[in-house]
């Protein structure tokens, strides 16, 4: 009689410590899943859209209401709109895109202006700039200026679009505003940071902050994305 009560709860403590250690492999790969859909700010693909969900893609499930970051179409998007197809075009005073001194001079709206109404987005000390902050893991690899960092550094990424006319023959690791110095202030305080990489979904005048820089301006993770000022030191 002892001996079955004995291995009857032997068998009641294995089962019960295998439930437990089922339980705590689906804590764990829960956690992974949502450190990897958090660390995940932009997409590949500049056509491609960062759903509510965290997945990339393109169409009405991607880009409508919800969407967090590329070519944004829904109402839950913050984006201005004024953006060109194409990072080397201004967008005109009467709202056209297109290249020279027509579309990037005065009374540029958005992209490489140059004249003395628009926004230049080539780096000068004072220039200010208004869009969406969010923030990715630097720590996975090079930069688009051919550096490596850590999370707890402060640095971000400037959208493709103020990014991509300062690249010579393509080749972003020359890009002269790599390691250039920015101020952002957002809901929750201010932070200083250096410029080392591109973010290619964001929109013009956003900036893709490390996790450290996250959290001295706008906070924690869980708030995701979050309108800022901006200005080149």
């Amino acid at each position: 009689m002892f001996h079955s009560i004995l291995v009857y709860s032997l068998l009641f403590v294995s089962i019960l410590f295998n439930v437990q250690g089922y339980d705590n492999d689906k804590d764990f790969l829960l956690r992974s899943l949502i450190r990897r859909r958090l660390a995940r700010s932009t997409c590949p693909n500049s056509s491609q859209c960062l759903s509510k969900w965290g997945y990339c893609g393109t169409g009405s499930a991607y880009c409508g209401d919800g969407c967090q970051a590329g070519p944004c179409s829904g109402s839950g998007n913050t984006g201005g709109g004024l953006d060109c197809p194409n990072s080397n075009e201004c967008r005109s005073r009467w709202g056209y895109c297109g290249t020279g001194s027509a579309y990037c001079g005065d009374g540029c709206q958005a992209g490489p202006c140059s004249g003395s109404g628009g926004t230049s987005s080539g780096g000068s000390t004072g220039s200010t700039f208004q869009g969406d902050a969010t923030y990715y893991s630097v720590s996975v690899g090079y930069t688009a200026c051919g550096t490596m960092h850590s999370d707890s550094e402060y640095i971000a990424a400037l959208n493709a679009a103020q990014f991509d006319p300062y690249t010579p023959n393509g080749n972003p690791n020359r890009n002269s505003l790599c390691g250039k110095l920015v101020n952002v202030v957002g809901p929750l305080g201010t932070v200083t940071v250096k410029i080392v990489d591109k973010c290619p979904g964001c929109k013009y005048g956003d900036l893709d902050l490390s996790e450290a820089a996250f959290r001295v301006a706008i906070g924690d993770f869980g708030i995701g994305r979050a309108r800022i000022t901006w200005k080149w030191l």
